[in-house]
Protein backbone atom coordinates (compact mmCIF):
# COMPACT_ATOMS: atom_id res chain seq x y z
CA UNK A 1 0.00 0.00 0.00
CA UNK A 2 1.27 3.47 -0.86
CA UNK A 3 2.35 5.39 2.24
CA UNK A 4 0.40 8.55 2.97
CA UNK A 5 2.88 10.58 5.02
CA UNK A 6 0.89 13.83 4.66
CA UNK A 7 -2.11 12.35 6.45
CA UNK A 8 0.19 10.78 9.01
CA UNK A 9 1.80 14.11 9.86
CA UNK A 10 -1.53 15.95 10.02
CA UNK A 11 -2.98 13.41 12.43
CA UNK A 12 0.08 13.45 14.67
CA UNK A 13 0.03 17.27 14.72
CA UNK A 14 -3.69 17.24 15.51
CA UNK A 15 -3.13 14.79 18.34
CA UNK A 16 -0.30 16.90 19.74
CA UNK A 17 -2.50 20.01 19.58
CA UNK A 18 -5.21 18.30 21.62
CA UNK A 19 -2.58 17.09 24.08
CA UNK A 20 -1.09 20.57 24.53
CA UNK A 21 -4.56 22.07 25.04
CA UNK A 22 -5.37 19.42 27.64
CA UNK A 23 -2.13 20.08 29.53
CA UNK A 24 -2.70 23.84 29.50
CA UNK A 25 -6.07 23.45 31.19
CA UNK A 26 -5.15 20.60 33.52
CA UNK A 27 -3.03 22.68 35.90
CA UNK A 28 -5.79 25.23 36.42
CA UNK A 29 -8.39 22.52 37.01
CA UNK A 30 -6.24 20.32 39.26
CA UNK A 31 -8.04 21.41 42.40
CA UNK A 32 -11.37 20.02 41.12
CA UNK A 33 -10.27 16.56 40.06
CA UNK A 34 -10.90 12.94 40.91
CA UNK A 35 -9.22 9.77 39.73
CA UNK A 36 -9.11 6.02 40.33
CA UNK A 37 -6.50 3.37 39.61
CA UNK A 38 -7.80 -0.20 39.38
CA UNK A 39 -5.79 -3.41 39.20
CA UNK A 40 -7.51 -6.54 37.83
CA UNK A 41 -6.34 -10.13 37.58
CA UNK A 42 -7.74 -13.54 36.78
CA UNK A 43 -6.24 -17.02 36.63
CA UNK A 44 -7.49 -20.44 35.49
CA UNK A 45 -5.34 -23.56 35.94
CA UNK A 46 -6.09 -27.22 35.31
CA UNK A 47 -4.01 -30.35 35.83
CA UNK A 48 -4.61 -34.04 35.32
CA UNK A 49 -6.30 -35.14 32.11
CA UNK A 50 -5.68 -31.64 30.77
CA UNK A 51 -2.85 -29.27 31.67
CA UNK A 52 -3.75 -25.67 30.90
CA UNK A 53 -3.09 -22.19 32.23
CA UNK A 54 -4.94 -18.96 31.45
CA UNK A 55 -3.98 -15.66 33.01
CA UNK A 56 -5.11 -12.05 32.66
CA UNK A 57 -3.84 -8.84 34.26
CA UNK A 58 -4.88 -5.23 33.72
CA UNK A 59 -4.34 -1.74 35.09
CA UNK A 60 -6.93 0.99 34.47
CA UNK A 61 -6.69 4.70 35.22
CA UNK A 62 -9.83 6.85 35.10
CA UNK A 63 -9.54 10.55 35.88
CA UNK A 64 -11.81 13.55 35.52
CA UNK A 65 -11.09 17.24 35.96
CA UNK A 66 -13.57 20.06 35.79
CA UNK A 67 -13.41 22.06 32.51
CA UNK A 68 -10.74 19.67 31.18
CA UNK A 69 -12.80 16.52 30.87
CA UNK A 70 -11.79 12.94 31.44
CA UNK A 71 -9.07 10.40 30.70
CA UNK A 72 -9.37 6.63 30.52
CA UNK A 73 -6.07 4.81 30.09
CA UNK A 74 -5.17 1.18 30.56
CA UNK A 75 -2.84 -1.70 29.87
CA UNK A 76 -3.93 -5.33 29.84
CA UNK A 77 -2.42 -8.65 28.87
CA UNK A 78 -3.54 -12.25 28.41
CA UNK A 79 -1.43 -15.38 28.39
CA UNK A 80 -2.30 -19.04 28.18
CA UNK A 81 -0.88 -22.40 27.23
CA UNK A 82 -1.90 -26.05 26.83
CA UNK A 83 0.45 -28.93 27.61
CA UNK A 84 -0.01 -32.12 25.59
CA UNK A 85 2.29 -35.17 25.73
CA UNK A 86 4.85 -33.16 27.64
CA UNK A 87 4.97 -30.37 25.07
CA UNK A 88 3.68 -26.91 25.95
CA UNK A 89 1.97 -24.83 23.27
CA UNK A 90 1.17 -21.15 23.80
CA UNK A 91 -2.33 -20.45 22.56
CA UNK A 92 -3.00 -16.99 24.05
CA UNK A 93 -0.45 -14.15 24.07
CA UNK A 94 -1.50 -10.54 23.68
CA UNK A 95 -0.95 -7.09 25.17
CA UNK A 96 -3.17 -4.05 24.65
CA UNK A 97 -2.72 -0.44 25.78
CA UNK A 98 -5.06 2.48 25.19
CA UNK A 99 -5.75 6.11 26.04
CA UNK A 100 -8.95 8.07 25.53
CA UNK A 101 -8.83 11.75 26.55
CA UNK A 102 -11.87 14.02 26.30
CA UNK A 103 -12.08 17.80 26.52
CA UNK A 104 -15.47 19.59 26.66
CA UNK A 105 -16.09 21.99 23.77
CA UNK A 106 -19.78 22.79 24.29
CA UNK A 107 -22.75 21.30 26.08
CA UNK A 108 -22.75 17.55 25.29
CA UNK A 109 -19.94 18.03 22.73
CA UNK A 110 -16.28 17.20 23.34
CA UNK A 111 -12.99 16.81 21.52
CA UNK A 112 -11.15 13.52 21.89
CA UNK A 113 -7.66 12.11 21.53
CA UNK A 114 -7.38 8.34 21.08
CA UNK A 115 -4.33 6.09 21.10
CA UNK A 116 -4.06 2.32 21.18
CA UNK A 117 -1.38 -0.35 20.88
CA UNK A 118 -1.76 -4.06 20.27
CA UNK A 119 0.59 -7.03 20.18
CA UNK A 120 -1.00 -10.41 19.50
CA UNK A 121 1.29 -13.35 18.98
CA UNK A 122 -1.47 -15.78 18.00
CA UNK A 123 -2.93 -13.38 15.40
CA UNK A 124 0.61 -12.71 14.07
CA UNK A 125 0.38 -9.00 14.90
CA UNK A 126 3.84 -7.83 16.01
CA UNK A 127 2.45 -4.35 16.66
CA UNK A 128 -0.44 -2.11 15.71
CA UNK A 129 -0.45 1.55 16.75
CA UNK A 130 -3.56 3.67 16.18
CA UNK A 131 -3.59 7.42 16.85
CA UNK A 132 -6.08 10.14 16.03
CA UNK A 133 -8.29 13.02 17.21
CA UNK A 134 -12.05 12.84 17.24
CA UNK A 135 -15.30 14.63 17.93
CA UNK A 136 -17.75 13.18 20.43
CA UNK A 137 -21.25 13.71 21.73
CA UNK A 138 -22.65 12.70 25.09
CA UNK A 139 -26.08 11.62 23.86
CA UNK A 140 -27.25 10.88 27.40
CA UNK A 141 -25.65 11.59 30.75
CA UNK A 142 -26.81 11.64 34.36
CA UNK A 143 -25.42 10.45 37.70
CA UNK A 144 -25.76 6.75 36.84
CA UNK A 145 -25.62 6.51 33.03
CA UNK A 146 -23.49 7.91 30.20
CA UNK A 147 -23.89 7.13 26.49
CA UNK A 148 -21.33 8.61 24.08
CA UNK A 149 -20.55 8.49 20.35
CA UNK A 150 -17.28 9.49 18.66
CA UNK A 151 -16.12 9.94 15.08
CA UNK A 152 -12.80 11.01 13.63
CA UNK A 153 -9.79 10.08 11.47
CA UNK A 154 -7.08 7.80 12.77
CA UNK A 155 -3.75 6.68 11.44
CA UNK A 156 -2.65 3.06 11.71
CA UNK A 157 0.93 1.77 11.84
CA UNK A 158 1.25 -2.01 11.96
CA UNK A 159 3.41 -5.03 11.37
CA UNK A 160 1.25 -8.04 10.62
CA UNK A 161 2.33 -11.38 9.18
CA UNK A 162 5.86 -9.96 8.92
CA UNK A 163 4.75 -7.07 6.68
CA UNK A 164 4.82 -3.42 7.82
CA UNK A 165 2.09 -1.06 6.65
CA UNK A 166 0.47 2.25 7.52
CA UNK A 167 -2.79 3.79 6.35
CA UNK A 168 -5.51 6.29 7.12
CA UNK A 169 -8.65 4.91 8.77
CA UNK A 170 -11.91 6.33 10.02
CA UNK A 171 -12.95 5.67 13.59
CA UNK A 172 -16.53 5.27 14.76
CA UNK A 173 -16.99 4.50 18.45
CA UNK A 174 -19.78 4.13 20.99
CA UNK A 175 -19.63 3.54 24.74
CA UNK A 176 -22.20 3.02 27.46
CA UNK A 177 -21.51 3.11 31.22
CA UNK A 178 -24.35 2.38 33.63
CA UNK A 179 -24.37 1.99 37.39
CA UNK A 180 -27.01 -0.60 38.26
CA UNK A 181 -26.83 0.01 41.98
CA UNK A 182 -24.50 1.31 44.66
CA UNK A 183 -22.35 -1.81 44.28
CA UNK A 184 -22.68 -2.89 40.63
CA UNK A 185 -22.09 -1.42 37.19
CA UNK A 186 -22.07 -2.52 33.56
CA UNK A 187 -20.30 -1.12 30.52
CA UNK A 188 -20.27 -1.73 26.78
CA UNK A 189 -18.27 -0.30 23.90
CA UNK A 190 -17.75 -0.74 20.15
CA UNK A 191 -14.99 0.62 17.88
CA UNK A 192 -15.16 0.30 14.09
CA UNK A 193 -12.14 1.35 11.99
CA UNK A 194 -12.47 0.92 8.22
CA UNK A 195 -9.57 1.69 5.90
CA UNK A 196 -10.36 5.12 4.38
CA UNK A 197 -9.35 3.91 0.91
CA UNK A 198 -11.05 0.51 1.08
CA UNK A 199 -13.98 0.14 3.48
CA UNK A 200 -14.01 -3.66 3.04
CA UNK A 201 -10.78 -3.75 5.09
CA UNK A 202 -11.68 -2.93 8.67
CA UNK A 203 -11.04 -3.61 12.35
CA UNK A 204 -13.87 -4.06 14.83
CA UNK A 205 -13.46 -4.23 18.60
CA UNK A 206 -16.23 -4.61 21.15
CA UNK A 207 -16.41 -5.21 24.88
CA UNK A 208 -19.10 -5.80 27.46
CA UNK A 209 -18.54 -6.22 31.17
CA UNK A 210 -20.09 -6.21 34.60
CA UNK A 211 -18.48 -5.48 37.96
CA UNK A 212 -19.94 -6.14 41.42
CA UNK A 213 -18.35 -4.83 44.62
CA UNK A 214 -17.39 -7.35 47.29
CA UNK A 215 -15.94 -4.69 49.59
CA UNK A 216 -15.33 -0.96 49.27
CA UNK A 217 -12.23 -1.60 47.14
CA UNK A 218 -12.51 -5.21 45.96
CA UNK A 219 -14.85 -6.25 43.15
CA UNK A 220 -15.70 -9.31 41.08
CA UNK A 221 -15.83 -8.73 37.32
CA UNK A 222 -16.83 -10.56 34.16
CA UNK A 223 -15.71 -9.19 30.78
CA UNK A 224 -16.21 -10.41 27.20
CA UNK A 225 -14.01 -8.94 24.45
CA UNK A 226 -14.43 -9.45 20.72
CA UNK A 227 -11.75 -8.51 18.14
CA UNK A 228 -12.50 -8.85 14.43
CA UNK A 229 -9.99 -8.23 11.62
CA UNK A 230 -11.57 -8.49 8.18
CA UNK A 231 -8.14 -8.92 6.59
CA UNK A 232 -6.14 -11.09 9.02
CA UNK A 233 -2.67 -12.56 8.61
CA UNK A 234 -2.37 -15.78 6.65
CA UNK A 235 -3.48 -18.93 8.49
CA UNK A 236 -5.14 -16.95 11.28
CA UNK A 237 -8.81 -16.47 12.14
CA UNK A 238 -10.67 -13.22 11.60
CA UNK A 239 -12.42 -13.33 14.96
CA UNK A 240 -11.05 -13.64 18.49
CA UNK A 241 -13.33 -13.85 21.53
CA UNK A 242 -11.99 -13.56 25.07
CA UNK A 243 -14.04 -14.05 28.24
CA UNK A 244 -12.34 -12.90 31.46
CA UNK A 245 -13.38 -13.49 35.04
CA UNK A 246 -11.40 -12.20 37.98
CA UNK A 247 -11.02 -9.73 40.80
CA UNK A 248 -10.26 -6.02 40.66
CA UNK A 249 -8.83 -3.79 43.35
CA UNK A 250 -9.24 0.01 43.35
CA UNK A 251 -6.69 2.17 45.11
Amino acid sequence: MKKNYTWSRLLVLGALFVGVTVQADSDEAAKDSKSDVTFSAGLTWTDGNSDTLRGNAAVLYEGEKERWGSVRAGVEGNYGYTRTDGERETDVENVRAYINARKPLAKHIYGALNFSFLHDGQADVDYRFILGPGLGIAAFKNESTELTFEIGPSYVWEKEDGVTDDYLALRFAQRLDHRISETARVWQQVEYLPNAEKFSDYLLFSEIGISADLTQRLALRLVAQSAYNNKPAADTERHDLTVITGLSFTL
